[in-house]
């Protein structure tokens, strides 16, 4: 659970990165994608931190890629 969502964490920060900079690359959006499988795993599990993160995550993005 805790692997999870540091992993997740993990992946957000880079994700950020290239957002700031309005890098579009492909391999972007497979950063997303993992940020939110990772914190989605953790919430599910009962991280608390995890379910707040994917829930600001995917309110950033909208209905972007599914997870």
């Amino acid at each position: 659970m805790e692997a999870s969502y540091t992993l997740g964490m993990h992946y957000v920060d880079e994700y950020s990165k290239y957002r700031r900079a309005q890098i579009q690359v492909r391999p972007v959006q497979h950063l997303y994608k993992a940020a939110c499988a990772h914190l989605r795993r953790a919430a599910d599990a009962g991280h608390g931190d995890a379910t707040l993160e994917l829930a600001r995550e995917l309110s950033k993005m909208g209905p972007k890629p599914s997870v």
